[in-house]
């Protein structure tokens, strides 16, 4: 026979069964202060406020989350900066921040409602305040308890809403502009502080703390024996539980064939039948008062596996019932195992349990069916591992009591009174009222909260006062204005402050959402309101004088903190000459203080051409002055008497030229001396070549006496007298400079002029 293992219901059950008389993680909180098991809540009278998520037995203190949460989710803050004294949180280390309380504190003294909606949209007054990241982290590990508590408080006709948002805020931030969700209760992230996330309220409850000195996977000592096990289950004051063995004891059988226990009475599942007189199998949890009723039905030869335990020194086969709670907890257990020494329970080998049933003709005995699961019936003869149990109970630890008091109880409130172990970290609470502050504690510390390690009875006093509060004004950005005002005042008192914004800016109101000014603040704490000022738009035109001249560019609006660019760009042939104002600059860069048009100023660009000749006594030229770019001018040579125009200095030979102005040009015109000749031979027998050279040039003919060569300004530069044995005349021009240079070439029958081009 097999059946399944406990359901979630029944493992729920047994969980809050195992807290009987102690505060557990499901319960209900009430309006008075105390709290209520889930099944009895109905029955109590009483007024449910929360749901209990997390239980600290050694501190005497536990957290509840809030029966339901506003309908409209809301921001964090409209305000971009860190909230003093709020210690901004790491990514990482965000879910290690659990003082929600302090953190909402911190966050409404910053400022108002309309300044930081999250904070102000919980129940301080009474309690309530916005979780940190690591408390919302805690209400994930519980959530399904505190869901199906929330769900039969909503049958009872309870108000209760469950968690349905993708993301909950948390009172941490993490810098100016970001402040701490928890994505679907799990996943941390920072997001801008004006994203709108849902809001659930939680609330610190205290009682008397009590001693969980041994949890799961603890290792346990057992002095009288010598022998260490592993802690399977603990009751709620953590001193109380059952053990496990570190070795496996071997293969037994349970009983031989035909033995039957009568001291013991057998087991049977519920849903098997309803067996008069018979008990369910997954209550029965009395391992060693089983495993001495069925040693004493037989001997070590017909009950070998109750047999096999020390029960001399406290060991015991466990029953069904403390199987299946070890079962539960079987991936700690069996870790504590690993690194302590022993050796885990196997997950594919079956183990014998204290319990026993018995079909129609055949014995059946009940073990645990690790590999799936379930607890199920064999026969009592099969062989089957032993792992026995052992009670325990932890001694008590010497407690003291801290009492925490305010000395003026209208002036603020303290937490963390109680009862707690010897050496426990005990951490002190003092939230003064409005129009007060916190001086210290009567044993002079300053610290708050204020941590202490409990060595004996302990009695504190918190020490309140009134005294001024510092109003802290300033801008939201200096180059826009000023703010008057700031200044320590007398708590109820009234504040001036004035904002003042400069020449080119306007005020729009305060970070908190007043806009009046001057701003009337009532002083109730130490408080920081920021003046919003906005520059005004200022209007740059700039245009050109004559759109065909040139473009323009930097028209439009601008901040009076913004910085303007004028650029001019002229058209081809003209140049930017100014702008309006007189300035010259371009590009122009500056910042403007009231609207301003521009006008770019451009003019025709002027190019000077100058003509002169060879030698002034030679020839007359004209054509020299000013022109407009592009315009044409006309340039002359003028030879006098026995001399002629041989070209201009380019090598052209056109006479007049006309000539585009389109850069400041000079031209030479080259005027020679007639030399007795009557023309300037182009053609006649005498050949001069290459023309152009770049270094020498031939001259070939009959009876060639010599060859003169002459530069522009007439003067003999070089001259060839004698030919090469070839019959030519070998003029070098190498070390000239590029330039038309005329010769005259003599010989028997006269003289030729010719001209050569020089090359570079």
């Amino acid at each position: 026979m097999k059946f399944r293992v406990l359901s979630l219901a029944f493992c729920l059950s047994v969980l809050f069964l195992s807290f009987l008389n102690a505060q557990r993680i499901g319960d209900v909180l009430c309006t008075d202060s105390t709290t209520e098991h889930i099944m009895d809540f109905a029955s109590s009278g009483k007024t449910a406020c929360g749901v209990v998520f997390y239980v600290d037995y050694a501190q005497g203190r536990g957290w509840a989350v809030e029966l339901t949460e506003p309908a409209v989710p809301c921001s964090w803050s409209l305000v971009t900066a860190d909230v003093p004294g709020l210690v901004n949180a790491s990514f990482v280390g965000a879910v290690t921040q659990t003082d929600g309380f302090h953190n909402t504190q911190m966050i409404r003294a910053a400022g108002s409602a309309a300044q930081y909606p999250a904070a102000y949209s919980v129940d301080f007054a009474h309690g309530w305040y916005l979780p940190a990241a690591g408390q919302l982290r805690q209400l994930l590990t519980n959530l399904s308890i505190v869901s199906a508590s929330l769900t039969m408080l909503s049958s009872y006709g309870v108000p209760t809403s469950n968690f349905v948002g993708e993301k909950y805020w948390s009172s941490n931030e993490g810098g100016s502009g970001y402040a701490v969700p928890i994505y679907d209760f799990g996943l941390v992230g920072f997001t801008s502080k004006s994203d709108t996330n849902n809001v659930r309220a939680v609330r610190t409850f205290t009682f008397a703390p009590r001693n969980p000195q041994y949890r799961i996977g603890d290792v346990f000592h057992n002095a009288d024996d010598n022998t260490d096990g592993i802690v399977c289950y603990v009751d709620s004051t953590g001193t109380h539980g059952w053990m496990v063995a570190m070795q496996d004891l071997g293969t037994y059988a349970w009983a031989t064939e035909g033995q039957t226990v009568t001291s013991l009475p057998r087991t049977h599942y519920t849903s098997y039948g309803s067996w008069s007189g018979y008990c369910n199998v997954f209550d029965d949890t009395t391992g060693y008062s089983n495993t001495m009723d069925i040693r004493s039905d037989g001997t070590s030869a017909t009950l070998p596996a109750a047999y096999a335990v020390d029960v001399a020194h406290g060991w015991y086969l466990p029953a069904v019932g403390q199987m299946t709670r070890l079962y539960d907890a079987l991936p700690v257990v069996n870790a504590s195992l690993t690194i302590n020494g022993g050796t885990s329970l196997s997950t594919s080998e079956d183990y014998w349990c204290g319990s026993w049933s018995f079909g129609s003709s055949t014995v059946y005995a009940w073990y645990s069916d690790q590999h799936t699961g379930t607890i199920n019936g064999a026969t009592s003869t099969t062989l089957k591992l032993v792992r026995a149990f052992r009670n325990f109970t932890a001694e008590p630890s010497q407690q003291h009591t801290v009492t925490a008091s305010s000395d003026c109880p209208t002036c603020g409130s303290v937490y963390g009174s109680g009862v707690y172990d010897e050496n426990t970290v005990v951490t002190l609470t003092a939230v003064p009222d409005t129009c007060y502050r916190f001086v210290q504690w009567s044993n002079g510390e300053t610290a708050n909260p204020y941590s202490l390690t409990l060595t004996s009875d302990t009695m504190l006093t918190a020490l309140f006062s009134t005294s001024n509060f510092y109003i802290n004004a300033y801008p939201n950005d200096p180059v826009l204005g000023e703010v008057l005002g700031s200044d320590s005042f007398s708590c109820g008192t009234t504040a001036v402050l004035k904002a003042s914004p400069t020449h080119c800016s306007r005020f729009v109101g305060w970070s908190d959402g007043c806009t009046q000014n001057p701003y009337l603040l009532h002083v109730a704490s130490d408080s920081s309101v920021m003046a919003i000022f906005v520059p005004d738009s200022i209007l740059v035109t700039v245009i050109p004088e004559d759109s065909t001249m040139g473009t323009v560019s930097g028209s439009g609006y601008y901040h009076c903190i913004d910085t303007a660019v004028l650029c001019a760009v002229p058209a081809h042939c003209y140049r930017f000459v100014q702008w309006s104002d007189g300035s010259v600059e371009n590009p122009r860069a500056f910042v403007p203080t009231f609207g301003q048009t521009f006008v770019a100023h451009f003019e025709i660009i002027p190019y000077q051409l100058s003509v002169s000749a060879n030698n002034a006594a030679y020839g007359h030229v004209s054509g020299t002055g000013t022109y407009d770019c592009e315009d044409t001018a006309v340039m002359a040579a003028s030879p006098y008497s026995s001399y002629h125009f041989v070209s201009w200095d380019d090598g052209e030979v056109t006479n007049p030229r006309r000539v585009a102005m389109v850069r400041d040009t000079s031209f030479v015109a080259i005027f020679a001396s007639n030399i007795g000749v009557s023309a300037y031979e182009t053609n006649s027998p005498i050949r001069v070549f290459p023309n152009p050279t770049s270094d020498v040039f031939y001259v070939q003919g009959d009876d060639i006496q010599q060859v003169e060569v002459y530069d522009l300004t007439g003067h003999v530069v070089r001259v060839v007298r004698v030919a090469n044995p070839d019959g030519l005349f070998v003029v070098d021009l190498s070390a000239f400079a590029a330039s038309i240079y005329p010769i005259r070439i003599s010989s028997e029958n006269g003289m030729v002029m010719h001209k050569v081009m020089k090359m570079k």
